[in-house]
């Protein structure tokens, strides 16, 4: 009886330091990634990642990993990106680039999500000296500005339907006016542009918005307006990167 406990203990022990080496390795190495990302991309935070495939230490040594998800609170450039989410159900990565050695990583297809806050998409919309303010409307965007006609300030409403639009080098984000308002009071399309033209804007042409700062590995597909703003999300495709060194 006495070795039979002995022998528990011991492998209790055991698998108390595998579970241990476990995190630490798992710790390190993620750690290792996050900081390089932040400082080849000048993220302001450090991105959180996880790798959820099971024993971190088992997928090291076969150099691949499970359900990757890369997390950054936000994303700087021409359009600044908020609480982005990027999703690799598998990542081959070789056990070389632990040691430091330049290796080729493989992505397989994942999938991606983003937020353009509405302040962003209210500093884009604003262009040619006009203010624009943008606004959730339920499923829609609302943009409210002001023009001048003959020496009095108008206010101006806009309802607009934002779509993903396909480009041949990058993806756009459309406002499609639907409904306005002027004055506060709602008016046809066409007496709007009446008015507008007076001021020399043409408000019911549709803006594009173009995603410029989008890697061409990511083709954005959806969009859906919330209260936090308009999250984009897109498909990741397989690539190939090198990595480590």
């Amino acid at each position: 009886m006495r070795r039979i406990v002995r022998l528990l203990v011991t492998l209790l022990a055991l698998a108390v330091v595998v579970v241990a080496a476990d995190i630490g390795a798992r710790t390190v190495v993620l750690d290792r990634v996050a900081d390089e990302l932040q400082q080849a991309y000048a993220l302001p935070e450090r991105p959180a990642i996880t790798a959820a495939g099971g024993s971190f230490l088992l997928q090291a040594v076969r150099g691949r990993y499970d359900d990757v998800t890369v997390r950054a609170a936000s994303w700087p450039g021409e359009v600044e990106l908020r609480d982005v989410e990027v999703t690799f159900p598998q990542v081959e990565a070789p056990a070389g680039i632990v040691l430091g050695r330049q290796e080729t990583v493989r992505l397989a297809e994942g999938h991606a999500a983003a937020v353009v806050g509405y302040d962003e998409l209210s500093r884009l919309a604003s262009q040619a000296g006009v203010a624009v303010t943008v606004t959730p409307e339920g499923r829609d965007l609302k943009a409210s500005s002001g023009f001048s006609v003959l020496g009095q300030e108008i206010g101006l409403a806009l309802t607009a339907e934002p779509e993903i639009v396909p480009g041949t080098d990058r993806a756009s984000v459309r406002l499609t006016p639907l409904s306005a308002t002027v004055a506060g009071q709602q008016v046809s399309l066409d007496r709007v542009r009446q008015f507008a033209s007076t001021a020399g804007i043409d408000v019911l042409a549709p803006v594009d918005v173009p995603l410029t700062d989008v890697p061409p590995e990511v083709d954005p597909r959806t969009l859906e307006v919330t209260p936090g703003g308009v999250t984009v999300r897109a498909v990741v495709e397989a690539t190939e990167v090198p990595a480590g060194g």
